[in-house]
């Protein structure tokens, strides 16, 4: 295999080879752990079968998932190591503007693991491997879950009858849903061994918009209606209205995007005003916001995104507004949550392979976390690392294979209290602080609890809505 490097940069490097297995997990009353054979679900409730079946679906998916990821996390840190050693020759030679360049293109490839795309000869032969590499690791990913896929059709059969039989129309129609996936999946085209496609690939039905109040305005006032369509901001960033100035009084933006929009590559600041979206798609996107700003969002995707607190003005609470409803996300969420910046409401929202960062209380916990703009109620999160903080501010939550880190420190009058739903058994006791009082559900029937009900697909990594 070809090295990251050549020449005086030369740096060995192998990957380990993909191994394809499927992790598939043992669940009371399903038996050896393997996925529901059909000859196993005659005789038996339908809809419990069903609901067992999608919970074990949703298990051994993320399990796939989360393999490759680490994978991918591997690959790219070694890409990273190599183009440090060219980031070291050009510290030396005091090329600035390349050594910028190379700096550049680290902290993209580690948000985005796919290498950025302006112009850098030096890199060509490096990006060229990273984007073979990612490309095996994708094919490798999705010959796993088609795999599974075969595996789960006749079953899925099975289970569809037994339902129509029944009378339960509503569910049979649900296990249809399922079967018309997995054929959807085994009929698609394998991934090509090359890097990621650009999100606008996925939706190559959209216009692309290169006009209008996102490119042509420095600063948007007033209130502006979108047009439906595809928004590559190649790096710009966007401001709904005016900051305060010289003693003049912010002026207000409004931006209303309509239904099958995507955005990509880019940040929107809100600095007086509001951005409302419904039905969107938003791809390596920064989102912030000031006081006096409020970002809402209804039914939308959010892959490799953060969102954070921008501008100085602040309130002693809940400064600037995040409203989120039955939307996913994939991979980064706040990279600091601060009561004192930022009010949030999430409400129905599912969370795939997402570190939480630790909620920093400004007072008192027990009465920030349970404010209507400290609301985490009904959501669902997968493979995701959960502090000790957020968990108190949770309301009806799931916790799909989710791992726990040791005890927070924040400000407390009071024990904060919450109850969680998990799939797997955290430590016992779980490591909290004695300023809270969690309380531990442990089941394997958690098909319908929690999270958006969008209809969507996290597939190698990548979310996608599964009709526009």
């Amino acid at each position: 295999m070809a090295s990251f490097l050549s020449g005086r940069h030369e740096n060995a490097y192998r990957t380990l080879p993909v191994v394809l297995c499927l992790v598939i997990l043992a669940f009371a009353g399903i038996g050896g752990g393997e996925v529901l054979a059909a000859d196993s679900v005659s005789g038996k409730d339908p809809a419990k079968t069903l609901e067992d079946f999608q919970f074990v679906a949703e298990v051994e998916r993320s399990e796939i998932h989360k393999k490759y990821d680490n994978q991918r996390k591997d690959l790219v840190e070694k890409y990273v190591g190599a183009i440090e050693k060219i980031a070291q020759s050009l510290q030396e030679s005091g090329d600035l503007d390349s050594l910028l360049q190379v700096r550049q293109e680290i902290e993209y490839v580690r948000q985005n693991s796919r290498a950025a795309d302006f112009e850098f000869p030096a890199l060509d032969s490096a990006r060229e491997i990273l984007a073979t590499e990612l490309g095996s690791i994708e094919a490798s990913e999705n010959t796993d879950l088609r795999t599974l896929a075969e595996k789960e059709l006749p079953t899925l059969e099975v289970i569809k009858v037994a339902l129509t039989k029944a009378g339960l129309l509503d569910k049979a129609l649900l296990a249809k849903a399922e079967i018309e996936s997995r054929q959807s999946l085994l009929e698609s085209k394998e991934p090509a061994a090359s890097n990621i496609a650009p999100l606008s690939s996925a939706y190559p039905s959209l216009e692309v918009i290169k006009d209008g109040p996102m490119y042509d305005l420095e600063t948007i006032e007033g209130s502006h209606q979108l047009k439906a369509g595809l928004y590559d901001l190649d790096g710009r960033k966007v401001t709904v209205g005016t900051p305060r100035k010289d003693g003049n009084l912010k002026v207000e933006g409004e931006v209303i995007a309509p239904a099958n929009c995507v955005f990509q590559n880019g940040s929107i600041f809100v600095v007086q005003g509001n951005f409302t979206v419904e039905r969107e798609v938003f791809s390596n996107v920064k989102l912030t916001c000031d006081l006096g700003g409020t970002i809402s969002a209804e039914d939308c995707l959010f892959q490799d995104c953060t969102v954070e607190k921008e501008g100085g003005w602040t309130f002693k609470l809940f400064s600037a507004k995040l409203i989120f409803s039955n939307c996913v996300f994939a991979k980064s969420f706040l990279p600091e949550w601060n009561t004192h910046l930022l009010g949030v409401k999430l409400e129905d929202c599912t969370f795939h392979d997402v570190r939480f960062v630790p909620i920093e209380y400004r007072e008192d916990a027990s009465s920030e976390s349970t404010d209507q703009w400290m609301t985490v109620k009904n959501c669902r999160f997968v493979n995701c690392e959960v502090p000790e903080s957020v968990l108190i501010a949770t309301d009806g939550c799931v916790f799909v294979n989710c791992t726990f880190p040791g005890p927070d420190v924040y400000p407390s009058s009071r024990p904060a209290s919450a109850s969680i739903t998990t799939t797997t058994e955290p430590p016992a006791p779980l490591a909290t602080s004695e300023n809270s009082r969690i309380r531990v559900k442990t089941t394997t029937t958690l098909v319908s609890q929690g999270g958006s009900r969008l209809s969507y697909s996290y597939e190698n990594g990548r979310l996608a809505l599964d009709s526009r």
